[in-house]
């Protein structure tokens, strides 16, 4: 339980959470603590978004969840490679401070890294799952790069090909 960062109670059949729930909503320092203290390397993707979303649109009233997730790579077997999942469920992208937030720290964490933010669409009833903490999201992750990803959300308006809502961007440097 402790190597895979699973419930101990979800091993013994108690129950079916997987995850231990955890969150940086309205504390970012704790995201970047945390993702300082994961192990990966230049190649390693640790943070991706997952949703049920095709794309995000802030307009949209509808709650747009997304969960952050975080992946460390923990050993290989054959071509495989084994990782450990950390999710961070129960944001909304219709709602601004969840947005912004995200949008902050993906900037700074895109700033430091460099590391495109995938943003993984899995089907509604799976999301579901995976973000009540009662579905593994390893089957569901797919390619590393998507489009959009986080980072087109941050980009500026000279980037017109890729930048999504960048009039948002002065509210998300001020955060």
């Amino acid at each position: 339980a402790d190597f895979f960062k699973v419930r101990v109670e979800w091993l013994e059949g108690i129950d079916d959470v997987i995850y231990n729930h955890s969150s940086c909503y309205k504390r970012p320092e704790l995201f970047f603590e945390f993702i300082n203290s994961i192990k990966y390397d230049e190649w390693d993707f640790p943070f991706r978004v997952i949703t049920p979303e095709k794309s995000f649109d802030r307009h949209n009233d509808g709650r747009q969840p997304f969960t952050l997730l975080f992946v460390e790579k923990i050993g290989e077997i054959g071509e495989e490679d084994i990782c450990r999942y950390y999710l961070d469920e129960g944001w909304s992208w219709s709602h601004y401070p969840c947005r912004i937030q995200l949008k902050a720290m993906a900037l700074l964490y895109w700033k430091k890294v460099g590391h495109p933010i995938t943003l993984h669409t899995v089907p509604h009833e799976m999301y579901f799952k995976i973000e009540d903490s009662r579905q593994i999201p390893h089957q569901y992750l797919g390619a590393l790069l998507s489009n959009p990803s986080v980072e087109d959300y941050i980009m500026p308006a000279d980037n017109k090909f890729v930048s999504k809502e960048s009039d948002e961007l002065p509210a998300v440097l001020e955060y």
